[in-house]
């Protein structure tokens, strides 16, 4: 499986994709960033130790007709010079957000499709 088609797919720099799991009605594919040093945000050193890793459920627009959703895998490092931990930078989605930005916005478009506000 090549390993750039997750970067290309959601045009993000560094997005790998690692396993795709499938069946009649879902797609699961699940994604992590490339490993790179970070710099810490409290006092800037760059760091590359992860200290743990977590996954997150995102939901994403439809791909042939099915379900998708993204498990994305995301460190945490460490920081080697003033012991703060931090997550890696990610261009996917925003902080606390459980569906893409794509996804969203094919809702917004079907909304205002759908419902008309009156004119004032």
């Amino acid at each position: 499986m090549p390993t750039n088609l997750a970067a290309q797919l959601f045009d993000i720099d560094g997005l790998l994709l690692t396993k795709v799991e499938s069946d009649y009605n879902t797609v699961t594919l699940h994604v992590e960033m490339e490993r790179q040093e970070q710099p810490c945000p409290e006092c800037g050193v760059l760091t590359d130790t992860v200290h743990d890793y977590r996954q997150q459920k995102v939901k994403e627009v439809s791909i042939l007709g099915k379900e998708t959703t993204l498990i994305l895998r995301k460190r945490r490092y460490v920081c080697k010079s003033c012991c703060k931990r931090f997550p890696e930078k990610n261009d996917l989605l925003s902080r606390y957000a459980r569906m893409t930005a794509r996804l969203t916005n094919q809702i917004c478009g079907k909304l205002e499709n759908e419902y008309s506000l009156p004119d004032t």
